[in-house]
Formats: structure tokens, sequence, C-alpha cells
């Protein structure tokens, strides 16, 4: 099976998740491909880097001046999708689509034209807003019905004017009528929310983010004597992570 992923970059929190599933698929024998925009180079023929430092730049500035982040690179796209075409992949699988680096409307053309399995894992709110990653400490529900007036336009991605209403049914234009979509999050939290978002109607599965378990174990604290020596013996402890 041909697998493709794409992500932003291909290192910290979204870009490792993105490479332990690709070693993860080349150990199994799927023919698996991943796609970042920016970052560090290309190792070998199974990863594509987009390369277009320009590109992502004068990405950064349309977004500012326009409030449409997503909707810029067009050439680092079409080239990307030429490449698709060589590949022919089974499955796209999505992780961040948002960081200045891909088009989306060109991109989900495209799946929709090829009818392509796809698998989007959602590691934050943008799918289904106007703008914003995030929007809890905003306290907006906008998102559920219709952006417009974001009260996070100076929030990343950063916009000078406000143009959320027009991106948020761009998205909701282009995100929603496709024949094989699932949605993964990676907590019930995040799937309570896409469920309430114009994504509703897709498969929405709930897959946690994994740990290494040989590092991230239960031990007995008292053989370790944890609490004597952090001085922590009668007291409670609240961890916040």
């Amino acid at each position: 099976m041909k697998i493709v992923q794409i992500n932003t970059v291909s290192t910290g929190s979204t870009g490792s998740i993105m490479m332990n599933i690709h070693r993860s698929l080349l150990e199994d024998g799927h023919e698996s491909y991943v796609v970042w925009g920016r970052g560090r180079k290309s190792n070998n023929k199974n990863e594509i880097f987009m390369n277009d430092k320009l590109g992502v730049y004068f990405h950064v500035i349309y977004s500012r001046l326009t409030g449409k982040t997503g909707f810029a690179s067009k050439r680092s796209t079409r080239k990307l999708l030429k490449r698709l075409d060589e590949i022919k992949p089974d499955i796209i699988h999505l992780h961040n689509i948002h960081g200045y680096y891909i088009n989306i409307e060109l991109l989900f053309n495209y799946i929709k034209k090829n009818n392509i399995k796809t698998i989007w894992t959602l590691h934050d709110c943008w799918a289904f807003t106007g703008h914003c990653t995030h929007f809890e400490f905003a306290k907006c529900d906008k998102w559920k019905k219709q952006c417009k007036k974001c009260p996070q336009k100076k929030e990343y991605p950063k916009s000078f004017i406000d143009n959320s209403e027009w991106c948020f049914n761009k998205k909701k234009e282009l995100f929603t009528g496709i024949n094989n979509l699932t949605i993964v999050t990676p907590s019930i939290w995040l799937s309570n929310l896409v469920k309430q978002s114009f994504l509703k109607d897709y498969n929405i599965e709930v897959i946690n983010n994994g740990i290494d378990t040989s590092i991230f174990k239960k031990l007995n604290s008292k053989e370790l004597k944890f609490r004597k020596k952090y001085n922590l013996e009668n007291k409670k402890i609240i961890l916040g992570v």
C-alpha cells in the first residue's frame, strides 16, 4: 500500500508523530512517503521536502495582508501534486496543513478529483475555524455557525485585517464533500469539538498520541526513594503537563 503523509515540519511534536508512523509503515512493508514544507532537508527518496523558502516568506506576507492563510504557495503545491501523480498514493494522511507552506485549495481539489482515501489527524482547531488554531482563551464559539469579526486576528496566523468570514466559508466548501475522509483526534475533547463543527458528518476516531512505555512506566516510588530524594515526604503533588 502507498501512503503519503503531509505536515508542516518533520521534527517537533507533530513532525515526530508523522515520522514515527512513517517508520512503522516502512517496517510493515508499505511504500510510505512523508512530505513537509519547512525545516530540514530530506534524506532519501521517501522524504519530500517542498523546499520553497521564498514561497514560505511570501505566504506569511500574503497572510498578514489578506488574512487568507493557506491560499498562497501555489507553485510549490503544484510541484507536490505532480509528485503525487507519480506516486499514485492509496492513502493521503494529512496532519497540520497550516504553517505557510501549502495551498489548501489546490490540495483538496486534487483529493476530490482523484477520489483518494484521506485520513486527517487534527492537532488543533484550525481546520474548522475561520482563522485561529484555538479559541478557548478568547471564549469564542462563532466557529459553530459562522466565523466573522475574529477576536484573535492578531494571534497566529497573524493578520492585519479580518477575513475570517471568507476563510470560514471557503474552508467549509473545500473540507466538506470528500467521499472517503476519516478525521482522527488525539483526545475526546477535540473529538467533541469537531462533532459541533462543519466537519461533523465525517467518521471521527480518537487515537491518543503514543508514548514509549519502556521509558514512561509505573514504578514503585518507595523503592526509588523518590519522595525522600526530592523532599516530598508527606506532601501532595499536583503535576501539570
